[in-house]
């Protein structure tokens, strides 16, 4: 039978083989402390720490302690720990094994892998107290709601976001447990981690409420997470929103473990369609009958010049030719603001040109 697959905990504890519950649980947290991610920032350290936790997983419950004991030992077909007619005994009768413990079945002439087997008897998906939980966690990434200015949605920007997240219990340190505290099974999920409920029709499972899916309770919990292991914390982290973000549009942040939903702040000069920008810009009709030069304001931030033409109409656009988002165009829309307070001599004036205008058909 090829063992090499299966993982030495005792080794990646530091503990030797015949190490009490109380050395294996101080050997945890001293790494525990040393390889967190939250405190161990190098790449190595998640990998790590999800061994130690892997570990600690086996050889922290008696009952998986033996199963794993026997499976380094080559006593896979013999332990107790799954009883006759389980995985361990006569799962594999269909390929005429022997219930002797002596039976030496070779894997390898029908492409198990020895690890794979053993990795299915200690759910192990993923790292920590709670692994089920967070697993469970994991597949429902949490998703922050940012408002972000108009410009930064535009050109790109970095903002603060308040992200809350779970880290290590400083106090505990992980475990769960104040000092001289230990993990007995939960009566009421009787060490699973779930509870099930059958309604005739369907039959239901849900994370157990009273050990949140660990499968143990503690004696005497910590103080400050409440036998969790980790406690929860908001801290306000840089992200940087890319350029031409657009409103409800999702942004995925793997390092942080979080999506942010954006929502652009609305602007009273800008308005988004697509990749265009328009902006509304108010000319004086006398302007308007002889043109003019106008500074316009764009939301990258910029100021530019635009020519306008003589005798423009209202509503009339003006097209600037990629001053929008991801190579749109940005379009001035014209609005014909009439004088109120005239001179009296320019009204004269006016009239004046008026009736030039009639005597010439216009």
């Amino acid at each position: 039978m090829n063992l090499g697959n299966i993982k030495d905990y005792y080794k990646i504890l530091g503990v030797s083989e015949n190490a009490t519950q109380d050395e294996i649980k101080k050997a945890f947290r001293r790494l525990a402390k040393k390889y967190h991610p939250d405190m161990n920032k190098s790449k190595e350290a998640e990998e790590k720490f999800k061994e130690i936790n892997e570990a600690y997983q086996v050889l922290s419950d008696p009952e998986k302690r033996k199963q794993y004991d026997a499976m380094r030992k080559g006593q896979f077909w013999n332990f107790g720990g799954f009883g006759s007619g389980s995985a361990g005994t006569q799962g594999f009768s269909g390929f005429g094994a022997s219930q002797s413990a002596n039976f030496d079945f070779n894997f390898d002439n029908f492409g198990f892998d020895f690890g794979d087997i053993f990795s299915s008897f200690f759910d192990f998906s993923d790292f920590g107290k709670k692994q089920r939980t967070r697993s469970s966690k994991r597949t429902q990434t949490p998703v922050y709601q940012v408002e972000v200015p108009f410009e930064v949605a535009v050109k790109g920007g970095v903002i603060e976001v308040p992200i809350t997240h779970e880290t290590i219990c400083p106090v505990c340190h992980g475990t769960g447990s104040e000092p001289g505290g230990k993990d007995i099974k939960c009566p009421v999920c009787n060490g699973t981690g779930f509870i099930s409920k059958n309604t005739g029709n369907f039959f239901m499972q849900s994370t157990c409420p009273r050990c949140g899916g660990r499968g143990l309770i503690n004696t005497n919990p910590c103080k400050t997470c409440g036998g969790r292991g980790v406690v929860t914390q908001t801290k306000r982290v840089k992200v940087r929103i890319p350029a031409g973000v657009r409103e409800g549009q999702i942004l995925r942040l793997p390092k942080l473990g979080v999506r942010l939903q954006v929502f652009v702040k609305k602007d009273s000069r800008f308005r988004r369609v697509g990749n265009d920008i328009y902006t509304t810009y108010k000319i004086n009709a006398l302007k308007a009958i002889v043109g003019t030069v106008i500074e316009v304001e764009t939301p990258h931030g910029k100021t530019v010049k635009v020519k306008v033409p003589a005798g423009i109409q209202p509503g009339q656009k003006l097209r600037l030719a990629g001053l929008g988002i991801n190579g749109g165009d940005m379009f001035v829309v014209v609005e014909i603001e009439i004088p109120k307070n005239l001179k009296e001599k320019h009204r004269e004036m006016i009239k004046e040109i008026i009736k030039d205008i009639e005597k010439q058909g216009g």
